[in-house]
């Protein structure tokens, strides 16, 4: 029986995370996943640090990690023991009101492990802007390689953590529920999926949407086009072709996604 997650991209503001937990590492990554999310690339659907830093809030955001048991470099297999960044100083450019943890503590993660890294803090007004982070890494072989990860070459994107000022719209109480008033509302049950799941969406406007199914690393997977009524539509959803893994929707009428 396939077990995946779907995780939507919707149109809502930004909102400010106020959680404050130990993570957990997510027994459900794919064979594929080295992280997740992928750093930021405007071609790829939900990569990214996707939560909002607010000055004066706590903030928390995780990555998860699958190391593999292999890792190809310059076109050549290296075996790989470890890939392991220091437990202090390791995420290079974060905001010194920031600190991070990993599971397992000792920030080395072992082949096949799931394992995650969480950044928590709460930001001050000097910190505000966006934060171009980078992760220190060595990937433990036969000769150990030191990366600083991402670096455009071995791993592309950007890992940018953005602080807004506490009276940025992203960052209001109100922002941490609501949606835009033409936004699309999207709900799947159950989440996570097994074979087959119902999308719930409501619409602002009837007419032809487009609905599209991406993996974690950004292949658009499936695609269908619907013809939505305002306000609440169910569409049922076939995923019994899909393998295990992690999946991103997207909803676009043309207009906005």
């Amino acid at each position: 029986m396939k077990k995946f997650f779907l995780l939507p991209i919707i149109c809502l503001l930004g909102w400010a995370t106020t959680l404050n937990a130990q993570c957990v590492p997510d027994p459900n990554l794919a064979d594929s996943t080295i992280v997740l999310p992928l750093p930021y690339q405007d071609t790829i659907p939900g990569s990214g640090i996707q939560d909002t830093a607010c000055v004066g809030m706590s903030f928390s955001t995780t990555i998860s990690v699958l190391v593999p048991e292999t890792i190809t470099i310059s076109g050549a297999a290296f075996g790989v023991s470890a890939i392991t960044t220091d437990t202090e100083g390791g995420i290079e450019n974060l905001p010194a009101s920031m600190s991070y943890t990993c599971d397992p503590p000792d920030c080395r993660f072992l082949p096949n492990e799931p394992g995650c890294l969480e950044i928590t803090g709460t930001p001050t007004a000097e910190e505000a802007g966006q934060h171009d982070l980078v992760i220190a890494v060595t990937v433990e072989t036969l000769v150990d390689l030191q990366y600083t990860l991402p670096d455009g070459n071995l791993v592309n994107g950007n890992y940018f953590l953005e602080i807004r000022a506490a009276d940025d719209v992203n960052c209001m109480p109100s922002s941490t529920v609501d949606i835009t008033e033409n936004a699309f509302d999207l709900r799947i049950q159950p989440n996570p999926v097994r074979d087959r799941a119902t999308i719930n969406v409501n619409v602002p406007t009837a007419g032809d949407y487009d609905l599209s199914i991406f993996n974690a690393v950004g292949q658009r997977l499936q695609h269908q086009r619907l013809d939505l009524t305002t306000g609440q539509n169910q569409i049922d959803f076939d995923g019994s072709t899909l393998p295990n893994g992690i999946y991103v929707f997207t909803l676009q009428n043309g207009e906005q996604a």
